[in-house]
């Protein structure tokens, strides 16, 4: 059984390398990044599902040729084994929350939710802080 990891630099804290506790739906990794301006990930894949809520800023997704502009309440989902390209904004460089997973389960979860191959955006409200 593995150690998880702790990961933590200037605006970046992530929980890694979470052994599985179950077959159908596993938690991977999970954290939050307050990203640079123009900071970006890919073009790349990876093996688990990434999701990802935009909790401010703005940035873009791009996947199968498409790209979305999401702000604060979006939520992009990263499939497993998907080329995908997401940048954040150099004008207002966005800050998010993610949990990356994997699972014999996590697809038809993801489905349930409004997931899937073509429907990888959603929107959630997200709160004023007090």
């Amino acid at each position: 059984m593995s150690v998880p990891i702790f990961e933590e630099a200037a605006g970046y804290h992530c929980l890694t390398r979470i052994s599985p506790q179950t077959t159908d739906l596993a938690l991977y990794s999970c954290g939050t990044q307050k990203c640079p301006p123009g900071h970006s990930f890919g073009p790349a894949a990876r093996p688990e599902y990434h999701l990802h809520v935009v909790m401010d800023g703005t940035g873009c997704f791009q996947v199968h040729g498409q790209t979305w502009h999401l702000k604060r309440g979006s939520l992009f989902l990263c499939p497993p084994n998907t080329e995908v390209y997401y940048c954040a904004s150099t004008d207002d460089p966005w800050y998010y929350a993610w949990i990356s997973f994997h699972g014999t389960k996590a697809e038809s979860i993801l489905n349930f939710a409004g997931f899937d191959s073509e429907h990888l955006i959603r929107s959630c409200n997200i709160p004023p802080e007090s």
